[in-house]
């Protein structure tokens, strides 16, 4: 990715060892290398009317208590900030593009990120979860308010797999599962990724049976397949266009599958791939694909991988 397009991460830190991972993940990624970075951390400091206290003498005691105690975490969130930052340099990172922002809270953690990431970046990195010593910062909440309330860039959370540039996007045809493949060919093209393009057809229960489907589905998928072929072949010439070798891009269409998700992330296990990509949510022309709650059940279900989400 050039630097003439949108090139700014924002990457919320909460202090937790998670972040540090984070940087680590970013640190594996030689096509952000030239982007901006904020490192950025809401600070939840003391509320305003606590001050108050200061000017009873019964409370003296403990107003310097909590002023104490501010000051000790802003001084460890300074310091887990320059720690990432130690790690995005240890890769090939420019100093200057890395920023650490810390922001005393206004409304609320999740809320005060969303209101942040509409200032032009090119997506919101985070991690599904992460315990805060210093803050008592449960991310598990956080990153579920960042997936419903973040609907204008994409969402990159960081997984444990390690990094191989192996990269499956689910495709079902819609104007948002292609706009998946379009930022992935944008972000990734020329940086010599394998990507995996999967379209999955999902059986009703009464359709399966013996692991196999009934005749009405059989009938379906038929009918469907050359759609569905020609959907595949679009992706894959737009990915190719983008820089990807031909060679290094593959097809797969999993038929009668009880979850979507589900069969998403077996797909990503089979083919050994650490990073899933999804569209939010899409009215696909083969059929309801992503209703939002499959986005969702992947980064649940495929804890270990990384996951795009794309808007």
């Amino acid at each position: 990715m050039t630097t003439s397009d949108n090139n700014k991460l924002l990457v919320p830190v909460d202090g937790s060892d998670r972040s540090v991972r984070t940087a680590k993940y970013l640190a594996e990624m030689p096509a952000f290398f030239n982007m901006e970075i904020n490192l950025y951390n809401v600070f939840i400091s003391i509320p305003e009317s606590y001050y108050d206290l200061g000017k009873e003498p019964a409370s003296v005691k403990i107003t310097s208590g909590l002023y104490a105690w501010e000051k000790q975490q802003r001084s460890q969130i300074e310091k887990q900030m320059q720690k990432c930052r130690k790690v995005l340099l240890s890769s090939d990172y420019n100093p200057a593009n890395i920023r650490t922002t810390i922001q005393k809270r206004r409304v609320g953690v999740a809320r005060d990120i969303i209101a942040e990431s509409k200032n032009g970046y090119s997506a919101v990195v985070s991690r599904r979860r992460g315990m805060s010593n210093l803050q008592g910062l449960i991310m598990g909440s956080v990153a579920l308010k960042l997936l419903n309330g973040i609907d204008s860039v994409p969402l990159i959370f960081a997984g444990r797999k390690p990094n191989n540039r192996r990269i499956l996007i689910a495709v079902d045809g819609s104007d948002n599962a292609m706009r998946a493949v379009d930022f992935v060919g944008k972000m990734l093209g020329g940086f010599d990724y394998t990507v995996g393009l999967v379209t999955v057809l999902r059986a009703e229960e009464h359709q399966i049976m013996d692991n196999s489907v009934d005749e009405v589905f059989q009938q379906y998928m038929a009918e469907m397949e050359p759609q569905i072929g020609q959907s595949l072949n679009q992706a894959r010439q737009r990915l190719v266009a983008a820089g990807f070798a031909e060679s290094e891009v593959s097809i797969e269409i999993v038929k009668g599958a009880k979850s979507r998700a589900g069969a998403i992330v077996e797909a990503a296990e089979r083919g050994d791939f650490d990073t899933i990509v999804v569209g939010r949510r899409g009215m696909s022309r083969v059929q309801q694909f992503f209703t939002g709650r499959v986005s969702t059940k992947v980064l649940q279900v495929g804890r270990k991988h990384h996951v795009w989400i794309i808007n």
